[in-house]
């Protein structure tokens, strides 16, 4: 059985801020930003998984995922000038830049940048950061021993891989061109009774 993320974990080097990818140090926030005294964000989480056979990174539903997150943005008031599909860009772009080989984790966040005290929705920009960073550090996870879900992805990867569209492998070398062909998932939905 192949190791789960054999490549050792380490810290964010770029993240997509104000507008550009940057060094992740020089992603930083005034004290004063209207979403850290008021909550006016709202963040998505998505994986992507690392498959060692193919030498790639696979990305699960982007687009829908950052359909939800506009979505969320909207109920905040935010008009934001970005669609999923070019979320899903920017992503690829981050990722490029970071060279993962594992199993990572990415954190886009949509939040009111300006600057100043005054509780309201109006008359506020917003804006976009994210960046990714191996699984493994979300949450303080520790290594573990490969469980029963890991056995029943991998003894059934090959063949849900094998059927899935171009655009479903969402990696570094892919562009987006349907979002009908975004709601299929890449991960089994169902684990065969046999697998060991």
């Amino acid at each position: 059985m192949a190791q789960v993320n054999p490549t050792p974990p380490r810290d964010p080097q770029w993240a997509f801020f104000q507008g550009q990818i940057l060094p992740i140090d020089q992603a930083k926030i005034s004290v004063t930003t209207h979403a850290l005294h008021y909550g006016t964000a709202a963040f998505g989480g998505l994986r992507g998984y690392w498959n060692a056979d193919e030498k790639q990174l696979f990305m699960l539903r982007p687009i829908d995922h950052f359909t939800r997150l506009l979505q969320s943005a909207k109920l905040l008031l935010m008009a934001f000038p970005y669609t999923p599909e070019q979320l899903t860009e920017i992503m690829i772009d981050l990722l490029r830049h970071e060279d993962y080989h594992q199993d990572i984790y990415i954190r886009p966040l949509i939040y009111t940048s300006s600057e100043g005290i005054g509780v309201r929705l109006h008359d506020v920009n917003c804006d976009l950061t994210m960046f990714a960073m191996p699984q493994k550090e979300m949450a303080g996870e520790v290594a573990r021993q490969p469980s029963e879900v890991d056995r029943c992805y991998e003894a059934t990867s090959s063949r849900v891989l094998a059927s899935m569209s171009k655009f479903d492998q969402t990696c570094c070398t892919s562009s987006c061109s349907s979002s009908a062909s975004s709601r299929r998932t890449m991960v089994p939905a169902a684990c065969p009774s046999n697998f060991t």
